[in-house]
């Protein structure tokens, strides 16, 4: 009997056991994701290790919530990670687009297209899971501001800022997903409940975005949106996060306004070269300048058929003058391989 019961042993504490081992397990990387993986990847300045980290680690993370408690605090960062691989597809897709257009190439034009709009579909799809994960967490915005822990600020702040980022890129996809239209209010009632001197004029920012996307959306009285983005990009290039730049130059783009997104560029890429991004948000600084270095792209590839040369960020095709900087970084490189072929020959 005792060797039975030595044989049986295994088994029940397995049988027993294996659950509550799996929900240990889920905590723990939960936990640990939060406090420890996400602060390290928004230090390094490397978006694209971020959103390949999302979609790698997303499907294994999220599982967890099939054994224990869904962790939907780690979901919130992890879905908008993926998101950001997406929306970055979505991006060269319409570069391309425009360089087929330019040389005359209707079929290409056509597919990057095409391929543009599914990127924007998986785009709103990654970033609608972090806003109800984000839902999940602190309650459906708006009716009032609940208390949010501390710790919490700069997770409520990023869930606000994927609800919004999923309804734009539903647009983008021609309402492929349904996203509610009403999150933008939403978003723009969240907002209220942070601290915009605290995080780089971005709560504003998602404000602005919102009154000057979604007619109606204003509260009587308030200010131009376009002058609350320019007054919240400028106090993120002051303190070195410029994510509310980032939705200056993509709003001024939609609503065509030319003038004020050359502005934005310009004194977004000045405050790049001036002022070195924050150390613990490196990554989002980056993930915004991206953001605005993609409206110079598509401005230099429509007029020439190639993205902004290198060290030519804050100029456009127009401008007369020599970028920052003197001679730019192409004609060095094509100097160089100037010299190489005429040591080959």
């Amino acid at each position: 009997m005792r060797a039975l019961a030595y044989l049986l042993a295994p088994a029940l504490v397995g049988g027993l056991g294996g659950c509550s081992l799996n929900a240990m397990t889920g905590n723990m990387m939960a936990d640990y994701s939060v406090k420890h993986v996400v602060p390290y990847v928004f230090e390094t300045g490397d978006v694209d290790m971020a959103c390949k980290l999302g979609v790698s680690m997303g499907p294994f993370l999220l599982s967890f919530g099939r054994v224990t408690t869904p962790p939907d605090r780690s979901g919130i960062v992890t879905m908008l990670s993926a998101g950001m691989c997406a929306e970055a597809d979505a991006r060269e897709a319409e570069l391309d687009q425009l360089r087929a257009l330019k040389t005359g190439r209707a079929a290409e034009a056509q597919d990057a297209r095409v391929r543009e709009h599914r990127a924007h579909e998986a785009a709103a799809a990654r970033y609608q899971v972090a806003f109800q994960r984000f839902v999940r967490v602190f309650g459906e915005p708006g009716g009032g501001c609940r208390p949010i822990a501390k710790e919490d600020e700069l997770l409520y702040l990023l869930g606000l800022t994927g609800g919004l980022l999923s309804v734009f890129h539903d647009r983008a996809a021609g309402g492929a997903l349904g996203v509610p239209m009403d999150i933008p209010r939403k978003v723009a009632a969240g907002a209220a409940c942070l601290d915009d001197g605290k995080f780089w004029g971005v709560p504003r920012a998602l404000q602005a975005a919102v009154w000057a996307s979604v007619p109606g959306s204003a509260p009587a009285g308030s200010p131009d949106p376009f002058v609350v983005l320019q007054q919240s990009a400028r106090a993120g290039q002051e303190k070195g996060l410029r994510l509310a730049g980032a939705f200056l130059a993509q709003i001024a783009a939609n609503a065509g306004k030319s003038d004020t997104l050359r502005t934005g560029i310009r004194e977004h890429a000045a405050a790049v070269r001036n002022k070195p991004a924050l150390e613990a948000y490196r990554t989002l600084d980056r993930y915004a300048t991206m953001l605005v270095e993609h409206e110079s792209d598509k401005l230099w590839t429509q007029a020439t058929g190639h993205r902004t040369p290198v060290g030519s960020f804050g100029t456009f095709p127009e401008d007369e003058t020599k970028p920052p900087g003197g001679e730019s970084d192409d004609k060095k490189d094509d100097s160089l391989l100037e010299g190489l072929e005429t040591e080959q020959k």
